[in-house]
């Protein structure tokens, strides 16, 4: 008997295949070796060294220090806002619980926690350990954010198989030499221009070492000089036979001599008086060659173009060269304010940042751990405009926009309120109520006329502004009854 075919069912798209697709396989790559990250290739900015060598350079030059508290003062003038994840009751009461954790519950002020969050610019990460509580009504929220500082990390934990980082290693001095493991899961890890999942960032001064170093350098150098050129350059001669081995003590203090003067409530030489056989000349002299001389020509301390260039590579490294330009030169206007755009660019970038690592880390969990019931989306951490609109510039743009034609836009009472917004004005409502309000406060409590329906109050209002237009001008009787008959189209209308 001839075997019988058996047919082949049909597999469904990717049925059947190795779950090897949906696995991954590669690795980041990050240079880990025992949890000491080592992806910078200086050695003076790996590890704790990089950490002072960071905090050096934001605590000795003034260019850095002065951009470091520009961006720090730039992102704190910021408005961060709760936003409500829905127009439920449910998704209210989340907002609402939300947002007092934020900005009313915390252990600090909202300025106050956001410049601890800035650090992470300055040195590349910043983590914070979230502190729970439970409140008097039986709600869940945060009581800290602990702020772990840079320079107590002693390394950081990777896991075994996926080698990604999930803790760090903290080392504190009191107690002495105490080691605490946290777990990064349990804290707010900000990081900045991170990659290969680079639990350190890159600080915003990386790329300023270089020029920091070289200004530093030159700087020490310049006041070397200005000081040897001011006081003199110690000038020591000495017989020659002190030169020989058998008195190299006597030459080695005269170069301690020459080496450590300086000209101050101590300075003093004594030296022997003896001269040099047949004649006046002493064997020994101490003194100064130079001095009293400030100008940089000939005096070798042509040092200000140098430093200024890397003055000039700080800050355009941090995108605030803009800091940097001549104030009232021709065209400065301009050039600063193309400049200043990337500043803002960079700005906004920093407040997308936070807010994207806070609502990713912090306020799901606690959405989480309270009990709202049915949530549309859960509450997000957003931010308004960081550049401020210029008010004469806008009044410019509606007007031409007026001019060509654009007539629909007037009268638009969202537009109106949205410019006297910008501007730091009430809104049109907000003048309409306080009006209202004050004609309530006027009227006679004891008036016993009828209550009138809207129609009719709208209708008074509208009479009485064209009275007010046509008293303007005093008119004679005449003319008042004529434009009388005009604005009421000839009926007599009871005024109150």
């Amino acid at each position: 008997m001839a075997p019988t075919k058996t047919k082949k069912k049909k597999r469904a798209p990717g049925a059947g295949r190795p779950s090897a697709a949906m696995a991954e396989i590669g690795k980041p790559g990050l240079r880990e070796f025992g949890g000491y990250v080592r992806e910078e290739w200086l050695p003076e900015l790996v590890g704790r060294a990089g950490v002072r060598a960071l905090k050096t350079m934001m605590g000795t030059d003034a260019t850095i220090a002065a951009i470091g508290n520009a961006t720090k003062m730039a992102v704190k003038q910021v408005n961060f806002f709760m936003q409500p994840g829905g127009p439920t009751d449910n998704d209210m009461a989340c907002y609402t619980h939300v947002n007092h954790a934020m900005f009313d519950w915390l252990d600090m002020p909202w300025q106050m926690k956001l410049n601890e969050i800035m650090s992470f610019g300055d040195f590349g990460w910043a983590v914070f350990e979230k502190v729970m509580e439970r409140r008097d009504d039986g709600t869940i929220s945060w009581a800290k954010w602990g702020f772990r500082p840079q320079e107590t990390l002693l390394r950081w934990v990777p896991d075994p198989y996926t080698q990604e980082i999930v803790a760090m290693d903290q080392q504190v001095y009191i107690p002495a030499s105490e080691v605490l493991k946290i777990p990064l899961e349990k804290c707010i890890h900000f990081t900045l221009n991170g990659t290969k999942g680079n639990p350190e960032g890159v600080s915003w001064f990386r790329g300023a070492y270089t020029a920091w170093y070289a200004k530093h350098k030159l700087e020490l150098i310049e006041m070397i000089g200005i000081e040897r050129n001011l006081a003199g350059l110690p000038d020591v001669k000495i017989p020659a036979e002190n030169w020989l081995p058998k008195n190299k003590k006597v030459l080695s203090k005269y170069q301690d001599l020459a080496n450590t003067v300086h000209r101050n409530e101590d300075a003093s030489f004594v030296t022997p008086s003896d001269p040099w056989p047949g004649t006046s000349l002493p064997m020994f002299q101490v003194g100064l060659v130079g001095g009293q001389q400030l100008t940089t020509r000939g005096t070798g301390l042509p040092t200000i173009q140098p430093i200024a260039r890397y003055q000039a590579e700080i800050a355009r490294c941090l995108l605030a060269d803009f800091m940097l330009l001549p104030q009232g030169g021709p065209g400065s206007f301009a050039l600063a304010t193309n400049k200043s755009s990337f500043f803002v660019m960079f700005i906004e970038s920093l407040c997308d940042l936070i807010c994207d690592v806070i609502n990713a880390q912090a306020i799901p969990e606690l959405v989480e751990m309270n009990s709202f019931g049915d949530l549309t989306d859960i509450p997000r951490l957003t931010h308004g405009s960081v550049a401020r609109t210029d008010v004469a510039d806008l009044g410019k743009l509606l007007a031409n926009l007026y001019k060509a034609g654009a007539t629909d836009l007037f009268p638009n009472d969202t537009l109106l309120n949205s410019v006297l917004a910008e501007a730091g004005l009430s809104n049109i409502d907000s003048q309409v109520n306080e009006e209202q309000n004050a004609d309530e406060d006027t009227e006679d409590d004891e008036s016993e006329s009828p209550p009138e329906s809207a129609e009719e109050t709208q209708e008074q209002a509208v009479l009485t502004r064209r009275l007010q237009a046509v008293e303007r001008k005093p008119l004679s009787a005449q003319q008042g009854r004529k434009n009388m008959d005009t604005v009421t189209g000839g009926e007599v209308l009871p005024l109150q």
